[in-house]
């Protein structure tokens, strides 16, 4: 339950993200985070997306209903199962769970930073340990232990398309969702020098 409260404040970050990118934009806080590999959080004047569980598993989009966040970036290779959270209605998120190892998730886009949120022992017990990377780079691991957090992100160093993956090691692994940081090239708005002309 807990879990799901962090994940509906992550949504609640979002819609205020979209009420326009200031310097005072609410966004995810950096404490509720726990970083994988070095990096900066990233600026004001940037984005949040969230994204649910759902994606394509080796090519075929899952679940396929007009109800579903469509997530054209996410991408699953193997045997993921992806599935309705509880409560189980329209309106809820996906989850996205495997238990093969070598199992993994590319999530391709423009971003500075990927938020991975994960469901975490006790409340997922098969929950065992995954590796990272930007553009095939290993940049970390993951064991999920009593003291997992539920939110870990990724800094990519770039500001273009790049890759970020996701391969199981060991045991399971159940992905709630992600928060994609993406660049705002807008922000902040050019200076024009009126005495230069």
């Amino acid at each position: 339950m807990i879990r799901l409260l962090l994940f509906i404040l992550l949504v609640a970050n979002f819609a205020l993200a979209l009420s326009g990118c200031r310097e005072e934009e609410s966004r995810v806080p950096e404490k509720a985070l726990k970083p994988v590999n070095a990096g900066v959080f990233p600026t004001a004047g940037s984005m949040q997306f969230i994204l649910d569980g759902s994606g394509y598993v080796n090519g075929n989009y899952m679940p396929i209903d007009k109800f579903t966040f469509k997530q054209e970036v996410v991408s699953y290779t193997g045997d993921w199962q992806v599935s309705r959270a509880v409560p189980a209605n329209r309106e809820s998120f996906c989850l996205a769970k495997t238990n093969i190892v070598g199992d993994r998730v590319d999530i391709t886009a423009t971003m500075t930073a990927l938020i991975f949120n994960f469901i975490s022992k006790p409340s997922y017990p098969e929950a065992g340990s995954v590796t990272f990377f930007v553009d095939d780079v290993n940049v970390g691991n993951l064991v999920f232990d009593e003291d997992s957090s539920d939110a870990y992100m990724i800094f990519t160093d770039k500001e273009e398309a790049c890759k970020v993956s996701l391969v199981l090691n060991t045991g399971g692994v159940c992905i709630s969702g992600y928060v994609m940081n993406v660049p705002s090239y807008s922000y902040p708005p050019p200076t024009i020098n009126i005495n230069s002309r």
